[in-house]
């Protein structure tokens, strides 16, 4: 996998439910990091996730690829 370099957002959850907090990661950053966060947009660049389980709930970390923007 090639990773180029660049800066990252990078996403923590701890002990939520799984399937479903995978999906809800996304969402979260789609509507209320982003939005909080101006200064910074999404870079086009692959997305990595590190999951660890725990019977039905999961911990792990979400990186997105992204970029200053000039607010």
């Amino acid at each position: 996998l090639d990773v180029p370099e660049g800066t990252w957002v990078v996403l923590l959850f701890e002990g939520l439910a799984f399937p479903e907090a995978i999906p809800r990661l996304w969402v979260y950053a789609a509507a209320e990091w982003f939005p909080s966060n101006p200064a910074y947009r999404y870079r086009h660049g692959p997305e990595l996730l590190s999951v660890e389980y725990d019977g039905d709930l999961a911990s792990g970390e979400l990186w997105l690829p992204v970029e200053r923007t000039s607010v």
